[in-house]
């Protein structure tokens, strides 16, 4: 088949040098009216396209990370650069495009759009969906433990999803060229009817894109899942306790600038939770890591603020200063991914807001709530817009004045 090919080229080189012919024709022609022998073709290209990867699968380094991937926070012209690099790809992933390309390239000189578009669909298309089925394979047989002792886990799934990033970014930009365009439309024009409009809309790899996508996701989230299940699991006795936060004695003379140590029943919650961040960052792709770490950060911000109404917690002057210490520390975990990191725990922030009203304020804002009066344009005026109104009225009913 390889001659063959070499034939058409030489052919086509040969055909352009007499007068008169000013466009060769191609050898690959005969393919355009005998889709059998186009499948064979197709089913040959296939199987060459296996051993080459095959080969590769049996070593485990091809699915590490390399140590040349940048690591970090990175900027936003830097993240415009789809580099391998940047998206800290597997290089098993590399070795695959190329493959994959290889076999779009057999069939350039092919006269017939649809010709082309079929050939590709029977190689490089069918190749894609036995990758897929080998990343999901890769991903099964790996487990995310709640200990957090297995680092190994933790980056083979980021591998995984940096790969489905990468080839989903890469179908995307194929699928932006004209070439594909051409097949894409061709494809449309042949079917005598269409069910789905979105047929006419889509690009050529749009159910490899969707898949990806979805993988990327699914996996993205058990990650998200994972670091919440333990943080919850190590901060079970921290959020239930309903006497960590009371103090019957008398701080009316406390000084407001003392600085309180963390709570020891949530340091090591913080421990394990800037652990799993910092082994992720290093190993996942910039656009995942952004959304991982917002959507921990609102996931925590929802189980802290919920639990802490739930539990019925008594809050002393000593005792909101803590909790407040507390938070800090929580929150000062994620400065290094971003500015104002205390933004993306709102609700918490407008607990502390609220454990710090004044006695008269308290009253005003509980006569408001309690008759419904008034009631929105009090919140709005002390900046409080996520806590529930019963929210807000059971951490004032449990706050402690002495005195």
């Amino acid at each position: 088949m390889q001659s063959l090919l070499n034939l058409d080229a030489c052919f086509l080189a040969v055909s352009e040098s007499f007068e008169g012919l000013s466009s060769g024709v191609s050898v690959l022609s005969i393919f355009c009216n005998r889709p059998d022998w186009l499948k064979i073709w197709a089913k040959i290209e296939f199987k060459n396209a296996w051993k080459k990867l095959n080969t590769k699968l049996k070593e485990e380094k091809v699915w590490v990370i390399s140590k040349k991937c940048k690591s970090g926070i990175e900027t936003d012209q830097e993240y415009l650069l789809f580099t391998v690099e940047n998206h800290k790809v597997p290089p098993i992933v590399e070795l695959f495009l190329k493959i994959i390309w290889e076999m779009v390239e057999r069939c350039q000189t092919m006269p017939s759009i649809l010709s082309r578009a079929q050939f590709i669909r029977f190689t490089a298309g069918r190749f894609l969906w036995y990758f897929f089925k080998l990343l999901l394979l890769r991903f099964k047989a790996t487990e995310l433990c709640l200990d957090n002792s297995d680092d190994v886990a933790i980056v083979r799934v980021c591998g995984l999803i940096n790969a489905a990033r990468y080839i989903w970014i890469k179908l995307q930009e194929w699928s932006d060229a004209v070439d594909f365009l051409e097949m894409k439309i061709a494809e449309n024009d042949s079917s005598k009817c269409i069910q789905d409009d979105t047929m006419d809309n889509g690009c050529f790899f749009e159910e490899e894109i969707r898949s990806l996508s979805e993988m990327e996701t699914n996996w993205l989230m058990e990650i998200i899942a994972t670091v919440l299940r333990q943080f919850e699991m190590l901060s079970w006795e921290y959020v239930q306790n309903s006497d960590s936060f009371e103090d019957d004695q008398d701080y009316t003379n406390l000084r407001e600038d003392v600085d309180l140590v963390v709570s020891n029943d949530f340091v090591v919650a913080l421990d394990a939770l800037k652990s799993w961040l910092h082994i992720v960052k290093i190993n996942l792709n910039t656009k995942d890591f952004f959304d991982l770490w917002r959507s921990i950060a609102e996931g925590l911000d929802h189980y802290i603020s919920c639990s802490i109404v739930r539990s019925e917690t008594w809050f002393s002057k000593m005792g909101a200063n803590q909790f407040e210490a507390d938070m800090q520390a929580l929150i000062f975990i994620f400065q290094p991914y971003c500015a104002r990191p205390q933004a993306f725990f709102p609700s918490i922030n407008e607990i502390l807001k609220l454990l710090k009203l004044k006695i008269e304020e308290v009253k005003l804002m509980q006569g408001f709530l309690s008759n419904n009066e008034n009631g929105s344009e009090c919140l709005r005026l002390y900046g409080i817009s996520h806590l529930s109104v019963n929210q807000i009225l059971q951490v004032l009913r449990y706050k402690i004045w002495v005195g």
